[in-house]
């Protein structure tokens, strides 16, 4: 008896469960349910014809007249409340894809609209895409010449081509249906009275209605699952629901969890939902001698195993709908789907992230090396900054270097080595270092968020001066354009080299081997590391003229940026 009003309004029902689960927006012809899903522009506000105006409590009243009201397809919503704590509501004749130029940034409004369904322009050949709200979908307005759901073929040819689609659909073969749903469901249904339609509140109604209520909790998790999951299962097992779609003519080498021999495509998909691990099955496309067809079950999708998946004459792949069908993911990210919710996560390549990968991730390789341990040397986008701050680099990381954690290189222009000759003056000869693909506020970023960033540089002289004790003809520029008063191998020691620190320059009189000034080829060097200070962005020398018949000179020489470790 208690079944009687699960009967009594089953057509109700069924109607409120195709609503949600295929549209949009749904209106019932009878007016007995409507069903509306709108998505958020914030702070967006468009321009056009206003139904009426309302002053109300929150988003959820806004939806509420949106639906009721037949000829609103949108609405602008007040971001924020008024003194009393209600918000201005404007319903809407129309939506932003059918008045795009209308559709502009406003700081006082956020716009409400159904989910887009012609905003990747699906229709081919000039086509005219036209929404059909109610079933979530749209149709084509094909021009003369061209048919097809997306009048993508033309001609004769595509006349046949629908006559045999349409052949195969209808034969009694294994893989004849292009898309299934099943619904599998243990638990008896009931109607949400109050939160989908007008009921008669009679007592004879509201008797009849008590049953349903008091299996509220699984309906509503059933409905749950159909608008919002294209694989759902219920953690009990009382509710599995599954939406598939046909792959005529490919196969999934793929783990099989189970193959079995069944009459027709729907056992094949029951089989599929049942089993916990399932995602897509592969299901011969001709029955045997016995009429039955063969049914594998696997235990992941083409989306995840893209190369496992090939044209098959005698298979069809049967898949749910899967939110990773656009391909979200950029810079060879891996779209991972989640059924539960039609919904994904990217996993992303080292030095991406972000929810699609397309911003540089990981501060620097350091970081890149911390959470992808086994990631080769090689060249990535990093974000020393974070997300808001300067834009993403691409450097090289050197992942063996350091025992290993994972450095990072910068490279310029003035790598090689370079000759200094015919600048007599102190400081004449001037060579600037541009660094590839990095601005100097990038590159101060990068030095903050590593521990240790060192560059290697040298001088080889021919009776030519370097620091000379103060009487400085040579020296290196830092990041903030301060002249620097010490070289290679020394951290801060005014006018010495990295042998005037450890007393072995060729003059223990001198700060630098070149400042002795002889007729011998002589050389400083050594590793810049005081990293508030670096990059090196220009080198000066001087002290390289001709003296008595003979000829100084110079070379130069300077190493890459290298920083690494991690700063907590």
């Amino acid at each position: 008896m208690l079944f009687l009003p699960l009967l009594v309004f089953f057509p109700l029902l069924l109607n409120l469960m195709c609503a949600m689960q295929n549209s949009t927006l749904y209106r019932s012809p009878t007016s007995d349910l409507s069903f509306g899903n709108f998505k958020r522009d914030p702070f967006y506000y468009l321009w056009a014809e206003k139904l009426s105006l309302s002053m109300v409590r929150d988003q959820v009243d806004f939806g509420f007249l949106c639906v009721g009201e037949p000829n609103c397809y949108s609405f602008n919503m007040a971001a924020y409340p008024d003194s009393k704590g209600l918000y201005l509501c404007e319903l809407l004749a129309t939506h932003k894809y059918t008045e795009t130029d209308k559709f502009h940034a406003n700081a006082s409004f956020h716009h409400y609209g159904p989910l887009p369904l012609c905003v990747s322009a699906p229709c081919k050949n000039g086509g005219v895409c036209v929404p059909e709200y109610k079933w979530s979908s749209f149709h084509c307005d094909c021009r003369p010449g061209f048919c097809g759901t997306h009048c993508e073929r033309g001609g004769m040819e595509s006349i046949l081509l629908s006559e045999i689609e349409l052949a195969v659909t209808s034969n009694n073969n294994c893989g004849g249906s292009i898309a299934l749903m099943v619904i599998i469901c243990v638990t008896a249904l009931r109607y949400p009275k109050a939160a989908y339609s007008e009921v008669d509140s009679s007592p004879a109604i509201t008797m009849l209605l008590l049953p349903l209520l008091s299996f509220f909790p699984s309906l509503l998790k059933l409905i749950c699952a159909m608008q919002n999951n294209a694989l759902y299962r219920y953690p009990t097992g009382t509710v599995s629901f599954g939406n598939f779609e046909r792959d005529p003519f490919y196969y999934l080498w793929a783990e099989k969890l189970s193959s079995s021999m069944v009459k027709d495509q729907l056992d094949c998909t029951f089989l599929c939902v049942r089993e916990p691990n399932c995602y897509s099955f592969n299901m011969a496309a001709y029955p045997d001698s016995k009429g039955v067809c063969l049914c594998e079950l696997l235990a992941t999708d083409k989306y995840r195993e893209t190369e496992k998946f090939h044209a098959n004459a005698t298979f069809h792949h049967y898949r749910a709908r899967s939110p990773c069908e656009s391909f979200p993911c950029k810079n060879g990210g891996v779209c991972v789907p989640k059924y539960e919710k039609n919904s994904y996560h990217c996993d992303c390549q080292p030095g991406f992230d972000g929810t699609h990968c397309k911003r540089g991730g990981n501060r620097t390789c350091s970081d890149i090396k911390r959470f992808y341990p086994r990631t080769p040397s090689d060249s990535y986008v990093i974000d020393p900054d974070g997300e808001g701050g300067e834009k993403p680099f691409k450097v090289f990381c050197d992942m063996t270097n350091k025992g290993g954690i994972g450095v990072t290189v910068v490279s310029h222009d003035s790598e090689s080595r370079m000759l200094v000759d015919g600048f007599d003056v102190r400081g004449s000869y001037s060579r600037n270092v541009t660094y590839n693909e990095a601005s100097l506020i990038q590159l101060a970023s990068l030095t903050a968020s590593s521990a240790h960033c060192e560059q290697f540089i040298k001088y080889e002289c021919y009776h030519s001066m370097l620091l000379y004790n103060g009487g400085m003809f040579g020296w290196w520029v830092s990041r903030d354009d301060e002249k620097m008063k010490y070289w290679g191998g020394v951290d801060s020691a005014p006018f010495k080299c990295a042998c005037g620190w450890n007393n072995t320059c060729a003059d223990s009189s001198y700060g630098c081997n070149c400042d002795k000034n002889d007729w011998k080829w002589r050389e400083d060097s050594g590793l810049l590391t005081n990293k508030s200070k670096l990059p090196v962005i220009q080198m000066r020398f001087g002290d390289t003229g001709v003296l008595s018949g003979g000829d100084e000179k110079g070379y130069h020489t300077l190493g890459k940026l290298e920083c690494y470790g991690l700063i907590y």
